[in-house]
């Protein structure tokens, strides 16, 4: 794992205990606030200060937050011993984040070695076209990392965005 928090290390388990997902999107798009609704509130009660901070969206450097791939643990799974491994990556599709260089990121991180059961990704539900966080997608799914070709498709899941919310406590 890129960061040696205890967050990052409890993260880490056995395959047959973790639903690993992986979250992409554009910057700005609500990755990190979609993560820190499926984190395991258990576990961050007995260690606070690895819980993720929430950022005021208000505030002047809300944009791109998360600069480097980053593991957290996800609630458990209702029904099943399993719990969530979440991945948060860099917003992608800016000048300071291209799509080349969060491929390359996560190439180096993962080197093949880890399989993706899901792929969680931002996009607004009003586009009609897809940004740089379905074209990451799809070379995620390219490169083997949720499986073979033919179910690899199986294992997205679109997410709306903040600027989908009907209000802003939706």
């Amino acid at each position: 794992m890129a960061n040696s928090s205890a967050s990052a290390q409890a993260a880490a388990g056995s395959d047959d205990k973790v639903v690993r997902c992986l979250v992409v999107g554009e910057t700005a798009d609500g990755k990190s606030s979609l993560l820190d609704a499926l984190l395991d509130d258990t576990y961050y009660s007995e260690f606070p200060d690895e819980r993720p901070k929430k950022l005021d969206m208000g505030s002047s450097d809300a944009k791109g937050v998360t600069h480097e791939i980053t593991s957290y643990r996800g609630m458990k799974l209702p029904g099943t011993d399993k719990h969530l491994e979440l991945y948060d990556t860099p917003g992608v599709g800016t000048e300071q984040c291209p799509i080349e260089e969060i491929m390359a990121s996560i190439r180096t991180k993962f080197e093949k070695n880890i399989k993706f059961q899901c792929i969680l990704t931002t996009a607004p539900a009003t586009t009609t076209t897809p940004g740089a966080g379905g074209r990451i997608v799809k070379l995620l799914l390219n490169e083997g990392l949720c499986g073979d070709e033919v179910e690899a498709w199986n294992h997205v899941i679109l997410v709306g965005t903040k600027a989908d919310r009907a209000d802003k406590f939706d």
